[in-house]
């Protein structure tokens, strides 16, 4: 339905699980672009986590997708992506996690971690989220570009989502294809892949550039946060204990 309303009225996809292909074949009938935003938080059953290296399986979802996006733009040229993760995915991580971190930045170049602010994808979820974008070459420098909300607003909601207008800053820093020129800011800082890579493979790393949120904002402002957290999550429950009673009917 959603093509539909873009025009799109002969849409070439298939409906399926694409974790059920064996990551060999998703590198044969590979791809140059990949954007998307897969689901996350959830967990696949052991039949699928056989699709991928034993070394590499897990039952997490967002660790599976990033693997499957990985082999379809592995074989080409010019392959690139950008793909939504939580932020579990950049957290330090000494098992499986670290490995498809190290496997990424050793086939691909890891160029830029886009922080999204907390709540972009209220109210279907409320895990904070990034944007990997990654590509075929030799691994550079990692950028680190944080969206901030707008001044005065500290949620995001259905009938008051995340605006296209907000990504203007980044869209002005980023540097065309070739993101020649960009420099540091308060909002963008580099780091070296070195730096990673004795890391652990930790992307979750602090904004260098100014005071960590938590550590210097007043509890009274945290706590009004979580209530007015704690009364839109009731609001949902509420929603949904009214489309179960409906539903009854």
């Amino acid at each position: 339905m959603n093509l539909l309303l873009h025009g799109i009225d002969r849409p070439r996809f298939v409906e399926q699980n694409s974790l059920n292909l064996p990551l060999a074949d998703i590198r044969r009938s590979g791809v140059d672009v990949v954007l998307t935003n897969p689901p996350f938080g959830g967990e696949e059953e052991q039949s699928v986590q056989g699709n991928f290296p034993v070394q590499l399986r897990t039952a997490e979802t967002a660790w599976l997708f990033l693997q499957s996006v990985m082999a379809r733009i592995e074989r080409s040229r010019h392959g690139r992506c950008g793909i939504v993760v939580p932020n579990s995915v950049l957290f330090l991580d000494t098992g499986v996690g670290a490995k498809i971190k190290a496997e990424l930045m050793s086939k691909f170049n890891l160029h830029t971690v886009l922080r999204l602010p907390n709540g972009v994808f209220a109210p279907y979820t409320i895990i904070p989220s990034n944007v990997l974008f990654f590509e075929k070459g030799k691994q550079g420098p990692v950028w680190f570009y944080e969206v901030q909300a707008p001044d005065g607003r500290k949620n995001y909601t259905k009938t008051k989502p995340m605006r296209y207008q907000e990504f203007a800053d980044c869209a002005a820093w980023w540097g065309g294809r070739d993101r020649t020129d960009r420099v540091e800011n308060e909002r963008a800082w580099c780091v070296d892949a070195d730096t990673i890579r004795g890391s652990g493979y930790k992307l979750d790393l602090h904004n260098p550039h100014r005071p960590d949120d938590l550590e210097h904002r007043s509890p009274k402002e945290l706590v009004a946060e979580l209530i007015e957290t704690e009364r839109e999550l009731l609001k949902r429950y509420e929603d949904l204990r009214h489309e179960i009673e409906e539903f009854a009917l």
